[in-house]
């Protein structure tokens, strides 16, 4: 098979030679930028049996989505984390264990809803850890794509009216009501989904604004174990 790979993300691209060198794969060519994808699809435009994406948040392209056939990586198992941000939807939800699945890409991106794939995925940790959850899973699901397709059974998960909306930088803003409210677990999830690369997390005040990119938090029993 001869496939276009679409990553940015540094985990994300540590996963393409594991796809590269899938046995079922002849030629996996790597894009970083949705502009790179157009170029090489105007210079081999039936070169390719299908796309993949991975950590990848550009719209598709609709022309291309409705003639080549596109795949991606989808980590919520709730329709109400389709729109976007799913993992800090998630977290902020109290949700540690979740489905990371091989999706169909239509347009808009997941309006489809079909996976044929599906594995769990522990979101518990800072964004270093799941990072690495997310690398793990995707390779073990492109794997398993890679070597049923096309022979696939597509299965569809159910819609729901309410969705949680993609995130904004200004929806990092900690206010004085969270500080004064929160429990200390509630505002380590906070941060830690909002760790670098996205949007940090921080406080503003009339003198600036103090961002948090790095969490750490420790539970009562075991801060009493260390004492």
């Amino acid at each position: 098979m001869n496939i276009l790979f679409l990553a940015y993300r540094q985990w994300s691209l540590e996963v393409y030679p594991h796809v590269a060198k899938h046995p079922r794969v002849k030629r996996a060519v790597l894009c970083k930028t949705t502009a790179e994808m157009m170029v090489n699809l105007a210079k081999e435009p039936d070169a390719f049996d299908f796309i993949l994406f991975c950590g990848w948040s550009d719209e598709p392209v609709k022309d291309v989505v409705e003639r080549i056939p596109t795949f991606t990586a989808h980590c919520a198992a709730d329709d109400s984390y389709s729109p976007g941000s799913p993992i800090q939807n998630q977290i902020l939800d109290g949700i540690r264990f979740t489905k990371h699945r091989l999706v169909r890409v239509g347009y808009p991106e997941l309006s489809l809803r079909q996976y044929s794939h599906e594995v769990d995925l522990d979101i518990s940790g800072d964004i270093g850890d799941i990072f690495l959850q997310l690398k793990a899973t995707c390779i073990a699901l492109f794997s398993m794509f890679l070597y049923d397709y096309p022979q696939l059974e597509w299965k569809t998960w159910p819609s729901k009216s309410e969705q949680r909306p993609r995130r904004k930088p200004s929806d990092s803003c900690l206010d004085k009501e969270h500080l004064a409210s929160w429990t200390t677990r509630q505002l380590y999830d906070f941060m830690r989904g909002l760790e670098s690369p996205y949007p940090n997390a921080y406080i503003e005040d009339e003198h600036g604004r103090l961002y948090f990119s790095n969490t750490r938090f420790k539970e009562k029993a075991a801060l009493n174990d260390e004492s």
